[in-house]
């Protein structure tokens, strides 16, 4: 949790809170799986298609070379990247004499990889509640009966008996304070409620 900072977005929040997420080892390994199968193809049809194209061998190097680099990056506890894989993928199956619709498919996984891993954040303002996503969603104290941070655990308690309940990510920061956060969302809720 931070105080007075910019979510992602680059909108300021008195409080941004960061949820815990699997979802950059879930994009990595659907990279990888779509990677591999791309040079799959492209090799095989290689071999087996009468009219050849070098250049099916060309995009299946380079596939392969952005997916070993990918595994340095991991090993260097970095962050690894699949967008350029997705691109030459894409290019190499607009070649390919079959399923051409697998160059729109990894076009647009190039566009959503940025997004998916990054983490998801909730920021907390003083009229809202916005959760980043691909389509950021909104809700209003109004909305809420309670909102508590109470040991790495946030819970969003609405009136209609809905509820969100997420891992938030230990950051250590010294100025992020439980106790601070929870009466600044109690002050909220008393004021719009």
């Amino acid at each position: 949790m931070s105080i007075d900072t910019q979510n992602s977005s680059g909108e300021v929040f008195p409080y941004v809170v960061i949820l815990k997420s699997d979802n950059a080892r879930y994009a990595n390994l659907t990279g990888l799986f779509v990677s591999l199968i791309s040079i799959f193809f492209f090799v095989l049809s290689y071999f087996i298609v009468p009219d050849r194209n070098i250049a099916w061998l060309i995009g299946a190097a380079a596939v392969a070379s952005v997916i070993v680099w990918n595994l340095v990056q991991q090993k260097r506890q970095k962050k690894a990247w699949f967008k350029p894989g997705f691109i030459l993928a894409a290019i190499t199956w607009v070649s390919m004499p079959y399923l051409h619709w697998m160059a729109i498919l990894l076009v647009a996984m190039f566009f959503l990889e940025h997004q998916a891993k990054r983490p998801q954040e909730i920021g907390f303002s003083e009229d809202r509640i916005v959760i980043n996503s691909l389509f950021n969603k909104i809700y209003y104290w109004q909305d809420l009966s309670n909102v508590v941070l109470k040991d790495n655990l946030l819970t969003l308690d609405f009136h209609n008996n809905h509820f969100i309940q997420k891992e938030v990510l230990d950051d250590d920061d010294p100025e992020a304070d439980e106790d601070e956060f929870n009466e600044f969302c109690r002050v909220q809720l008393a004021r719009n409620n």
